[in-house]
């Protein structure tokens, strides 16, 4: 599913908009008030400690949780939309990924969105998939299971699942998290190659020297939205305190 035109052919416009979410789990306030844009084609990093806020924030634009506010991607808010074109990806080690199936297998899972109940693959989804392995720099690790790929693999292999679900924006839990800094470079790489493409990025991270290093624009968050700019620019002394704080 594609966003509207006039969101796609316009590159200085979001494509995704947040206005006063709030997210709280009982009496308690997780988020309180978050308002921010990304564009369409930007690589963003949603920075903050951990238990700030930055999972439930990417569930919530993912529609995994409930929340108050306005969500609206392509100018359409989200009450009203099939959130499939937003990809979510958790953390690897939120996911169960020792089960026995194939690296094929798990990123043809998101076609199933295409087909009715019974889904059968057909020629277009297996191109789909290939061609989506094949971004990820994992073609040659099709018919490897799951299991016994690396976690930085094993991560490669959710984001090829979701652009087979040809999402336009991906929302990434702590991508980076947990592989060394060849990997979490090369994953960046890919995020940079899938924005000159038109899509868009969202990615959480408690890492703040990679954050600087490879980011041309933070959000930062701790419960509400404390910063929001060029890293290099806005993560200051005193900006860091407050968002590492918890």
């Amino acid at each position: 599913m594609l966003l509207n035109d006039a969101a796609l052919n316009s590159p200085s416009g979001p494509v995704l908009s947040v206005a006063r979410l709030s997210v709280s789990y009982g009496s308690i306030r997780a988020l309180d008030d978050i308002n921010f844009d990304i564009g369409v084609g930007e690589v963003v990093a949603l920075i903050g400690a951990n238990g700030a806020g930055k999972s439930s924030l990417l569930k919530a634009l993912a529609g995994q949780i409930r929340h108050t506010g306005d969500v609206v991607i392509g100018g359409r808010n989200c009450h009203h939309l099939d959130r499939h074109v937003v990809g979510y990806i958790p953390q690897v080690s939120s996911a169960d990924h020792s089960f026995p199936i194939r690296v094929r297998d798990v990123v043809l899972s998101g076609r199933r969105r295409f087909g009715r109940l019974g889904f059968r693959p057909g020629h277009t989804d297996i191109a789909a998939v290939e061609s989506c392995l094949e971004q990820v720099g994992l073609a040659d690790l099709a018919d490897r299971p799951l299991s016994n790929l690396s976690g930085g693999q094993q991560q490669r292999v959710m984001l090829a699942r979701a652009l087979a679900q040809e999402t336009d924006i991906l929302l990434l839990d702590e991508a980076a998290s947990g592989v060394d800094e060849r990997r979490a470079d090369a994953l960046i790489d890919t995020f940079d190659m899938l924005a000159d493409r038109g899509k868009s990025v969202l990615i959480s991270s408690h890492n703040v020297a990679f954050v600087k290093r490879r980011f041309k624009r933070c959000i930062g968050i701790n419960t509400s939205l404390l910063t929001d700019g060029n890293p290099s620019e806005v993560l200051d002394a005193d900006t860091l305190t407050s968002l590492l704080s918890k």
